[in-house]
């Protein structure tokens, strides 16, 4: 019986390590404690992903920050791309430059024309691929969004994430 729990306590021994392993490769925890880290580890959950499958997207509640542990990731964000009047006033020099200076002038003064350059686009932007030992979700945490600014779909064939809750990750 001895020799068997034995076993057993190498064996629960040999997993913490591994798991603390893992968690000192994450560069967004890796200075925590080992208890904390085990902790984390412990109150999350490992999901499988497939090639092409939406971990979260814009507009989605956020619940959790997710560990890579093998796969690719590719993050998109929404970008917002201003137009200020300044631009507008650029645009105007450049083109005064120009030998149609009658013609610019109406441009500038067409309200149509300068709703078009003063308003802001949103544009969907690849922002990073990520893999092995690298994290997500957390930039919107850090930040107390309470909603995803962006969206995340798995591009390897397979891929496996620790989902760790938000209540659980308290960012020290």
């Amino acid at each position: 019986m001895k020799l068997f729990t034995s076993f057993l306590e190498d064996y629960k021994m040999k997993i913490e390590t591994q798991r603390i392993e893992f968690m000192k490769n994450i560069s967004l925890v890796k200075d925590w404690p080992e208890t904390e880290l085990l902790r984390l580890f412990e109150q999350g959950r490992s999901v499988n992903f497939q090639r092409n499958q939406v971990v979260y997207g814009f507009g989605d509640s956020i619940e959790s920050v997710y560990l890579i542990k093998s796969g690719e990731f590719e993050m998109t964000k929404e970008k917002r791309l201003d137009i200020s009047d300044e631009e507008v006033f650029d645009k105007r020099s450049v083109a005064k430059q120009n030998t149609d200076i009658d013609r610019c002038r109406l441009s500038i003064l067409n309200p149509i024309w300068k709703k078009r350059f003063s308003t802001a686009k949103k544009l969907k932007v690849k922002d990073a691929l990520l893999g092995v030992g690298q994290c997500f979700g957390e930039e919107e945490v850090i930040q107390k969004e309470t909603i995803r600014k962006s969206k995340v779909v798995v591009k390897s064939l397979v891929a496996e994430v620790l989902i760790i809750p938000v209540e659980v990750m308290v960012i020290q």
